[in-house]
């Protein structure tokens, strides 16, 4: 229980770059982002989306995914790109810039590397968010809850199954 899980998202040439350094003008065409859809970018819309708009006059167009990079690879292959910012997660940051799928950030651009946290800067993206994975269970369906993540993940007890996101990015250890 004391492991808390850190883990970055990343965003490819992201809305937070492009919204603090002033880079884009309102001559500038729209824009497509894609995230992950549900609350979460709803909350994106207003503390980031809509400011953006604002302050520069470029329209953005959101589209939601769920991590797919089969269909970044495939929008790259073919020279058919529609998406301008994509949020992923750091794995699928580090195979993309790898494989040539994200363009390397010029700084200069973007105001420098010194405007964000080391840890969160990577050739072709900048860390945006910190999330964790905690142990988390509903004590009115179980009584006796689980004391440690072996608990938690043990298959005989009546958590197990139902506890893991669909995608599994990073080892669940």
């Amino acid at each position: 229980m004391r492991r808390v899980f850190k883990l970055l998202f990343i965003t490819v040439i992201g809305i937070v770059i492009l919204s603090f350094t002033g880079v884009l003008s309102s001559t500038a065409r729209e824009l497509t982002v894609v995230s992950w859809g549900g609350d979460y970018q709803k909350a994106q819309r207003k503390a980031y989306f809509e400011p953006f708009q604002k302050a520069t006059g470029i329209k953005l167009l959101e589209e939601e995914y769920n991590g797919e990079m089969a269909k970044i690879k495939a929008m790259v292959e073919t020279k058919n790109v529609t998406w301008d910012v994509v949020q992923v997660e750091a794995p699928e940051l580090v195979r993309g810039c790898e494989e040539g799928l994200f363009e390397i950030i010029d700084w200069s651009r973007v105001g420098g590397k010194d405007i964000f946290l080391d840890a969160a800067i990577s050739e072709c993206g900048v860390g945006t968010i910190v999330w964790s994975v905690i142990l988390a269970y509903n004590a009115d369906r179980l009584k006796e809850g689980p004391k440690s993540w072996a608990d938690f993940w043990n298959v005989k007890n009546s958590l197990a199954g139902g506890v893991c996101e669909k995608r599994r990015s990073f080892p669940l250890k």
